[in-house]
């Protein structure tokens, strides 16, 4: 990572938009039942999906971070799925985020050593009115 890059993510990272509301959707696949993630934590980076080409692609990347205890499922925890949905209902729009890998991150991972809360990596696929 060169210098730039490094000062322009240190620049990005402090000031990133944390949000919060009472529960959001996960839902793995249409078939499955859908999953309260309650009192979830919503991060909005700007990010460069370009660093060659200094291009900065208008779309909304917002990691989730979630209770761990969400996706536990007869006793076994259940990790989120690539491509899987999270859906926020909250505000005039209803939200449709896809879960994703982010470059060379995968889609999801702990958020520290004690595994209770675990970061997911989305992309903004659909956005309609409530």
């Amino acid at each position: 990572m060169s210098l730039w890059h490094g000062a322009i993510q240190a620049a990005l990272d402090a000031n990133q938009e944390v949000t919060g509301s009472d529960s959001v959707t996960y839902l793995a696949t249409p078939a499955d039942d859908p999953v309260e993630l309650h009192k979830p934590t919503k991060t909005l980076e700007p990010r460069f999906l370009n660093y060659q080409e200094k291009l900065a692609l208008e779309t909304e990347v917002v990691d989730w971070i979630v209770k761990a205890s969400d996706f536990i499922s007869g006793g076994s925890f259940i990790a989120p799925n690539e491509g899987a949905e999270i859906i926020d209902s909250s505000g005039t729009m209803q939200k449709v985020y896809r879960v994703s890998r982010f470059e060379s991150e995968p889609a999801w991972r702990y958020l520290d050593a004690s595994e209770s809360h675990v970061r997911i990596h989305t992309v903004l696929s659909l956005e309609v009115s409530s």
